[in-house]
């Protein structure tokens, strides 16, 4: 069993795990691209801190990256009629496959709802599907709206997260 997380930070921190964040969404999102490097180049333009986009990454006793999120103005998967002037948007969040059903992806959401905050939001968006939306529900997020997203023609679910006080 590998360790848990002892850490969740700024990518923007830990710029040495760039990489272990790209190949980690390559992994689980790659669709057959043949190489990790736009997801590495991808998640190094996402490594902000002051500014949208932010990445956070759980981080284990091993200084592994175990999982990864992000807060961005936009979330791609949408066209800008779909998002419909709503921000901010969690996207890319992932927890390495041997590390699932651990707390990880629900510690993840909670330290972004920090961030959320200090870039002066009372919530925060997300769109997806299947046994996801499942894991926002009981994260306390609410349903939006049910779609089926113009870009990639995949049934999707938006959810709000309204940050409590």
């Amino acid at each position: 069993m590998p360790a848990g997380p002892t850490t969740i930070a700024l990518l923007a921190d830990h710029s040495d795990l760039t990489e272990q964040v790209g190949v980690l969404r390559w992994t689980e999102w790659g669709y057959g691209d043949p190489s990790p490097a736009e997801w590495i180049a991808v998640s190094e333009r996402e490594a902000g801190r002051d500014e949208l986009p932010v990445t956070l990454v759980a981080i284990d006793d091993g200084g592994s990256v175990v999982g990864v999120v992000g807060l961005d103005a936009a979330d791609d998967a949408l066209t800008d009629e779909e998002r419909a002037a709503r921000a901010p948007w969690l996207v890319g969040l992932v927890v390495r496959r041997d590390s699932r059903r651990r707390g990880v992806a629900r510690t993840l959401v909670h330290a972004l709802e920090d961030v959320v905050r200090e870039h002066r939001h009372d919530r925060m968006w997300v769109v997806t599907g299947g046994d996801a939306v499942d894991f926002y529900r009981a994260c306390g997020w609410t349903d939006v709206e049910h779609l089926v997203t113009s870009r990639e023609q995949l049934p999707s679910t938006v959810l709000v997260r309204v940050l409590p006080d």
